[in-house]
């Protein structure tokens, strides 16, 4: 019995080691076949194909300097139901990707970003996984055209926005991140001008040097996870109504409300200002470090922004800029969605 129980085993152990063998001949190939693919005029993917790149970087020749110089080529041009994947998209980005319709990127580097790593020049849906993005001057993500964007564990370093909808224009967006970490952006994560564009992102997205997330016309446009036990990821604001009128937390130390009445546990009246709270605000949730607005420029008070406004929870903070005739929203350090400066 212990002979065939030490065969066993000495068996198991040999199965092992080819097995590990295996995978190292394979991924060894993998990286070999990977290599440098030079182009000097557009790829374009036609509807309905996939391009595998199969680890390859892509250099451009005369096709752009990846500035921010207009009419620049893209990189690839993605027909409606194109699919890119496993490709690096090396300097320099030029116009990066040019996505028309319903399109699939998945697992694309960018080492650098170049004038737009991605524009939607169509409409259409646009899913963006398991992508990088490196060394932008301005936009990642340009979208010039009504779309649905989805980008799920994606990473981006060094830009100006993350997000940019075409200035001016007021067709509607729909932008779901989810899971995906944004860094050291110069301006925000996202931006838009329109009024009907939607962003929400999920408990797992990670903003990190960005002093302002959001820049829309109003903080409604934008939603993030709802308070889940003692944590507040992020946003909680949908559409005129807040999400967390009877939410309880062990880290409120301000009035819980629910309906018109307000009760407080461990507010103390010494520790409470006038500015702390609103006499008009119902259905929020106050606490001793929140401030309301932040008033800037000419001083508007959050009374002066829009009477319709009262009830509505924004984020921690928010500051209205009457030059701008737009709010910026601003996460705290709290919850799992995370902001640091």
């Amino acid at each position: 019995m212990k002979k065939t129980s030490k065969k066993f085993n000495t068996m198991s152990r040999v199965i092992l080691i080819l097995g590990i063998i295996s995978i190292i001949f394979i991924m060894s190939a993998v990286i070999a076949n990977a290599g440098t693919v030079n182009i000097s005029n557009t790829i374009v993917v036609a509807a309905g194909e996939t391009y595998d790149g199969g680890g390859d970087t892509i250099i451009a020749s005369g096709m752009g300097d990846g500035s921010q110089d207009e009419d620049q080529d893209p990189i690839f041009r993605l027909e409606d139901g194109a699919t890119l994947k496993n490709v690096v998209i090396g300097a320099p980005g030029c116009d990066g990707v040019h996505c028309y319709g319903d399109v699939t990127v998945d697992n694309v580097i960018w080492e650098d970003i170049g004038e737009d790593a991605l524009t939607i020049k169509d409409e259409g849906d646009v899913s963006i996984s398991n992508c990088k993005f490196y060394n932008g001057d301005d936009k990642v993500l340009q979208v010039n055209a009504a779309s649905t964007m989805t980008v799920t564990n994606c990473y981006a370093d060094t830009a100006g926005k993350f997000i940019r909808q075409n200035g001016d224009t007021t067709f509607k967006c729909t932008w779901n991140l989810i899971g995906t970490t944004v860094k050291n952006m110069g301006e925000c994560v996202a931006r838009t001008d329109s009024s009907t564009t939607t962003l929400t992102y999920d408990k797992d997205c990670v903003f990190s040097g960005v002093d302002t997330l959001w820049v829309f016309p109003s903080s409604s446009q934008i939603s993030g996870d709802e308070t889940t036990g003692d944590e507040t990821t992020g946003d909680e604001t949908t559409g005129d109504e807040t999400t967390s009128d009877e939410t309880t937390s062990d880290e409120t130390t301000g009035d819980e409300t629910t309906g018109d009445e307000t009760t407080s546990d461990e507010t103390t009246s010494d520790e409470t200002t006038s500015d702390e709270t609103s006499d008009e605000t119902t259905g929020g949730e106050t606490s001793d470090e929140t401030t309301g607005y932040e008033t800037i420029g000419d001083e508007t008070t959050a009374d002066e922004i829009s009477d319709e406004r009262t009830g509505e929870e924004l984020s921690d903070e928010t500051i209205y800029d009457d030059s701008l005739d737009e709010i910026r929203v601003r996460d705290s350090l709290g919850g799992k969605a995370k902001h640091i400066h």
